[in-house]
């Protein structure tokens, strides 16, 4: 019979583009095996696994209670449970894999008290309390950064780094400045805030450009949905270079084009940075629990690139970094040999394969 793993996903493009990584490089390693995903209802994007054909089976998740649903909170988690112990008693895997946060808690719970094989991935350079919880009762986690066993409650844990896409491990792009209408004889400026796009810093560059000299700079610029009307529109009023788009599975392409980045500091944007070696201006998400912080601090430290809070950031601090890190550009680079976080080599892959053997 053949081997079947479980991907409990979160909701996010930190958490489920990692796992579709991960799963699509499992199958190429060996694809008799089984890979079928579970997650919440509402993740968005439920294409990139119909279109890479793997099955999607939608469970419920428990969420943070609020004051209003606060008494409600036991029989949610008393159902969650009970849905996640029925989906791995029909499915029977032979492993269960965690890609997420607090959301997929209780299905890997259910899998402890399953005695089920498992493994949690932790994206973050700190972990989290739901990864704490899990490896206090016994689950193994994968580790990003190698720094992160220092804050396991249990020293069960693998290093195998943070799994991109492959389309990162080559300098090579798809697209060229010119496809964009952009020169090839500017400093080009990527601005993106993760896959849900930020607000702030759509907000702060719109901002900073008439400090900018259009010259010298040109920017390409990754909305979010919510906010692209606007931001489209707040740069007519100015004479730069730019390209505005809302959303793009290829923003590999777009980084490898830019000279700068200017982005929020999950653990997969660093990990895909650090891959192609682009210097950085991070700016942290501050109700992200501080993990992106920690995550920024990390290259930070480096030298490879530069973190500030968004209490600190303002247009003209902003200026300054961009051009500190141009004319500093070429020693940012060589920093990135120092860090080593992206898994380019199916690390994870493998030892998901290996555990069910």
């Amino acid at each position: 019979m053949n081997k079947k793993i479980l991907i409990i996903v979160g909701s996010t493009g930190g958490h489920y583009i990692p796992a579709t990584v991960l799963a699509e490089t499992i199958r190429k390693i060996s694809p008799s095996i089984s890979i079928i995903f579970a997650g919440e209802k509402k993740i968005k994007n439920l294409e990139i696994w119909k279109e890479k054909h793997f099955r999607f089976i939608k469970i419920p998740v428990i969420k943070r209670p609020k004051k209003l649903n606060f008494f409600l909170f036991p029989f949610q988690l008393i159902y969650v449970g009970i849905v996640s112990l029925l989906l791995i008693k029909k499915q029977k895997p032979n492993l269960i894999v965690g890609f997420g946060s607090y959301t997929t808690a209780i299905p890997i719970l259910a899998g402890i008290m399953l005695k089920q094989n498992l493994i949690i991935h932790e994206q973050n350079y700190v972990a989290g309390i739901t990864t704490k919880i899990l490896n206090f009762f016994g689950a193994p986690v994968a580790l990003s950064f190698s720094e992160t066993q220092k804050y396991l409650l249990k020293k069960k844990f693998y290093i195998t780094g943070f799994p991109i896409r492959e389309e990162f491990y080559s300098e090579k792009s798809s697209i060229s400045l010119n496809s964009l209408n952009l020169k090839e004889n500017k400093t080009t400026i990527l601005v993106t805030g993760g896959s849900q796009g930020a607000k702030f810093i759509n907000s702060l560059i719109i901002k900073t450009i008439p400090l900018l000299n259009p010259l010298k700079y040109q920017i390409i610029h990754i909305t979010g949905k919510k906010d692209f009307e606007n931001v489209k529109n707040s740069y007519k009023k100015f004479n730069i270079n730019c390209y505005i788009t809302d959303f793009s599975l290829k923003i590999y392409d777009f980084m490898k084009i830019s000279d700068i980045i200017i982005s929020r500091c999950g653990a997969g944007t660093i990990a895909e940075i650090t891959s192609i070696k682009k210097p950085a201006i991070l700016i942290p998400f501050k109700f992200a629990g501080g993990h992106q912080f920690f995550n920024g601090r990390y290259c930070d430290e480096k030298k490879a690139c530069v973190v500030i809070k968004e209490k600190e950031i303002t247009p003209q601090k902003l200026f300054d970094l961009i051009e500190k890190v141009k004319e500093n550009i070429e020693e940012f680079k060589l920093n990135f040999k120092n860090i080593n976080i992206a898994d380019t080599k199916g690390n994870f892959a493998e030892l998901c394969i290996k555990l069910i053997r």
